[in-house]
């Protein structure tokens, strides 16, 4: 059974040295997935930010 991160929890716990990543970041780059499949979807080949 994979255990689920608590929101309210903190950052999930560093691995192999690396620093965590925090609920806020996570959150973030899946809104930035989203909108980049959809973008593709629709065809569009370059995007500039």
């Amino acid at each position: 059974m994979k255990r689920k991160h608590k929101p309210d929890a903190g950052p999930l716990p560093a691995r192999d040295g690396l620093e965590p990543v925090s609920e806020l970041t996570t959150n973030r780059l899946s809104v930035y997935l989203r909108c980049l499949n959809t973008l593709d979807s629709a065809g569009v080949r370059t995007i500039s930010s």
